[in-house]
């Protein structure tokens, strides 16, 4: 009796044993962070973000990031972080990230189309927001930046806070609550704007067709440019804004093209349909970021050929000459001059004066405004607002750039943000905490 119970037991074993393993095992899915029980999130400095498999940072790929959203973090080593992206856990580098235990935000309660209420101005550092809340530096230290408040409606203004403090004003008896935010810069807002101060600084804008078909006969032109300007008592400050048709020529080609260039300035246009030639569109998208504020600048379009302009996207520029680079018998350039009504000059003719014209005279004492104005910026206002970002303009005249990109925002970021100060008022801007 006992024996078959043995028997009995070792069956029932076995079979159990058998069910295991007919049943597949049920692992933890490869795209699932799990139950995050932990307390540390963290808000993208950058997008798209540079994302590895493993803490050792290799072999990255660009993973899309929105700016305000809280990332839970699921661990922390020196230079590396991993965060939990849209339910797949991910490496990044730890300088991409600002880190927090209480998750915060600095939100608009208005309409932030509303024109009357007041801009939102900020500072680059708490030392200068102390020293204008003071009643003897207030001249002294005015906001770096001022919103720019447009009739688009772009969402609600919410930017996470990295660090909080209270300060007192001249007036003894008034205390205000600051907070350090991260800041969303557009790289395309900060290229527009490095362009349009360029533009207004410059004594002759360039706009250079850099297609293939133009690449033997591009140096020859600035070789005859920078003996004209060497006859001069001042060097020009010439724009050179490189059109690339086909990409064969690199970004980083076009600042040795020239002595001559005292800046320069890729553009490209963005998707255009199959049948249209790209670089007539380039040229054509160009002139509308520079046409209304060219301020009397002479501007000349040195192009093959075969390139044909929009008489409706030129017809605004005061001083306009064309200029073609190539041999080719192709009309097109020629008869965009003749429907604008200026002359061909014909670089590639041995006694062509190539731009002779434009670049004898010294330069004029005309009136550049101080500043751009807000109407200058409505391109970067549009792209800001279309992304859903708070558009900000530098409030000092003197300063040449948006902002300055860091050292962990990659070449193809689409976006940086970078610590403000502003002061919380209570009214307009109030404190949001993080639900638990």
């Amino acid at each position: 009796m006992t024996s078959m119970l043995r028997k009995a037991a070792v069956s029932a074993q076995l079979a159990i044993r058998l069910i295991f393993c007919v049943l597949p095992s049920v692992a933890p899915a490869a795209n699932d962070c799990g139950r995050f029980y932990g307390d540390r999130y963290a808000f993208a400095r950058v997008g798209p973000m540079e994302t590895f498999a493993t803490d050792r940072l290799q072999a990255g790929r660009n993973t899309e990031v929105k700016f305000g959203n809280k990332y839970p973090v699921l661990a922390v080593e020196d230079q590396a972080v991993r965060l939990c992206i849209d339910h797949v856990p991910h490496w990044a580098r730890r300088s991409q990230v600002l880190l927090t235990d209480t998750p915060s935000w600095v939100v608009a309660q208005e309409d932030t189309k509303a024109a009357e209420r007041p801009r939102i101005r900020f500072w680059r550092s708490q030392q200068d927001l102390n020293a204008h809340l003071s009643e003897d530096s207030a001249a002294k230290a005015p906001p770096d930046y001022e919103e720019v408040i447009s009739r688009r409606e772009f969402g609600k203004i919410r930017l996470p806070v990295s660090h909080q403090d209270v300060l007192q004003t001249s007036l003894n008896t008034v205390q205000l609550r600051v907070a350090s935010v991260l800041v969303p810069f557009l790289n395309a807002a900060v290229e527009d704007y490095r362009r349009l101060r360029l533009q207004q600084q410059a004594d002759l804008i360039l706009l250079l067709d850099l297609s293939g078909s133009t690449a033997g006969f591009v140096r020859p032109l600035m070789r005859r440019l920078e003996a004209v300007a060497a006859s001069r008592k001042s060097k020009p400050r010439v724009l050179i804004i490189g059109i690339d048709g086909d990409g064969r020529h690199r970004a980083a080609e076009l600042s040795t093209l020239s002595k001559l260039a005292t800046h320069t300035w890729q553009h490209r246009p963005g998707p255009v349909e199959s049948n249209h030639n790209l670089i007539n569109v380039g040229f054509d998208s160009a002139v509308t970021r520079i046409r209304g504020n060219t301020n009397g600048v002479p501007v000349v379009v040195a192009a093959g050929g075969d390139v044909s302009l929009d008489p409706a996207s030129w017809t605004k520029i005061d001083k306009l000459t064309l200029v073609q680079l190539t041999p080719e018998l192709e009309p097109e350039l020629g008869q965009s001059a003749t429907r604008l009504g200026i002359e061909l000059v014909n670089a590639s003719h041995p006694s062509s004066p190539a731009l002779g014209i434009s670049l004898a005279a010294e330069p004029d004492t005309r009136t550049r405004p101080p500043k751009p104005s807000p109407s200058d910026h409505d391109y970067l206002v549009r792209l800001t607002n279309d992304y859903g970002f708070i558009t900000l303009l530098p409030d000092l005249a003197d300063t040449p750039e948006l902002a300055i990109p860091p050292a962990f925002a990659l070449d193809d970021a689409e976006w940086f943000a970078v610590p403000l100060w502003v002061v919380i008022d209570g009214l307009l801007l109030q404190m949001e905490q993080s639900k638990p």
